[in-house]
């Protein structure tokens, strides 16, 4: 097409007493106009893979974390091992390498919770019984939308299990901050701030998170909305 476009225009320049020089200006400049859109039409090809691997990394991504809410964790990190493989450079695939960090926690030892204020309630003994530890900030709003999912699970099983919701106080939040957002949520379970170590010993890299710790073990790890009465009643036999 733009050969004839370059045709027909030449034709018409000759006929209105073009000079070389113009021919030759015109001819530069189609040929950078067909340059440009034939990397126009590469990056749109470019732009159609990537979204492609996109769709099938979210596709393995989705599979492992609804095998993970079955409690099917090997295969679960099957999948996240073929995504990395196959997609990695995919902005799903940064997803999936956090999911697999915290199944791949699953089973290994619990690091002992230690606090340097607690606000309410006592820290618990990870090394036995079954605790559910709660990461969360005042700031983030995802957290307290799960305030009362938790202070209800809380309610009916903390004559079973310990709890404890752990803080570091990031982005200037205060010891008045705390206070004021457990009056104001009403929150009952324990309360408690930490240095960071238990966010990284128990692989936190977004919040809110949770952990639920078995006689000193691992035995879930993920979003505290994920987390259903049913799961915790098998964690208690």
């Amino acid at each position: 097409m733009l050969r004839a476009l370059f045709a027909l225009t030449v034709l018409g320049l000759v006929g209105g007493c073009a000079s070389k020089g113009d021919v030759d200006d015109l001819r530069a400049d189609i040929a950078a106009l067909s340059a440009k859109i034939d990397g126009m039409s590469t990056g749109g090809a470019a732009k159609a893979a990537t979204a492609d691997a996109e769709t099938a990394a979210r596709d393995l991504y989705n599979a492992a974390r609804t095998l993970a809410g079955q409690g099917k964790n090997d295969e679960a990190k099957a999948k996240l091992k073929e995504m990395a493989a196959k997609y990695g450079a995919t902005r799903t695939a940064q997803r999936g390498s956090r999911l697999l960090k915290e199944l791949s926690l699953v089973g290994s030892p619990a690091q002992a919770i230690t606090t340097s204020k607690m606000y309410q309630g006592d820290t618990p003994d990870v090394a036995s019984g079954v605790s559910m530890l709660v990461f969360w900030e005042k700031w983030c709003p995802h957290c307290r939308r799960e305030v009362p999912a938790v202070e209800e699970t809380f309610n009916k099983y903390k004559d079973k299990m310990s709890f404890i919701g752990l803080t570091k106080q990031s982005k200037g939040t205060s010891d008045e901050d705390v206070v004021s957002f457990i009056a104001e949520h009403k929150i009952s379970y324990p309360i408690g701030k930490e240095d960071g170590s238990a966010s990284n010993a128990y692989a936190v890299s977004g919040i809110p998170a949770a952990a639920v710790v078995k006689d000193g073990v691992v035995v879930w790890r993920g979003h505290p909305g994920s987390l259903s009465d049913e799961m915790l009643d098998g964690f208690l036999k």
